[in-house]
This record gives C-alpha cells, sequence and structure tokens, in this order.
C-alpha cells in the first residue's frame, strides 16, 4: 500500500459513510470498509474528491492500511 490511512472506518452504512466524510473532509487519510465490497467502492467513487480514502476489502486489510 502506498499511502497509510490515520484513522479506519468499517461499516459504511449512514453513520459510518457520514463518519468517514467528515474525517476525510478535514485532512485525514481513511481507510474504509464495508462487508459489502461495491459500497466500498462506492464511497471512494463517488466522494473521492472530498479527501482521501484507501478502500479495504477486508477487516484485515482495513488494519493493514493504518499500519497496525
Amino acid at each position: 500500500m502506498n499511502a497509510t490511512a490515520q484513522i479506519g472506518v468499517t461499516g459504511l452504512a449512514v453513520m459510518g459513510r457520514n463518519l468517514a466524510r467528515n474525517f476525510a473532509r478535514n485532512g485525514y487519510t481513511v481507510a474504509v470498509h464495508n462487508r459489502n465490497a461495491a459500497r466500498t467502492r462506492a464511497l471512494s467513487d463517488e466522494f473521492g474528491d472530498e479527501g482521501t480514502f484507501i478502500p479495504a476489502e477486508s477487516p484485515e486489510e482495513c488494519v493493514a492500511a493504518q499500519g497496525l
């Protein structure tokens, strides 16, 4: 992975999605994960202009994106 996320959000329903977007808009690099990979990709595609998202397809990948 090229970038290291400063924080991770798993679960991208309404609350998780808005939380991730808020972090990204405030300058944080955010690792995002949802059990439905299509939802994870949709967040990055739809709101990628708001900040930096690192999409993860598994919980392990989400943790690894944070350098943990």
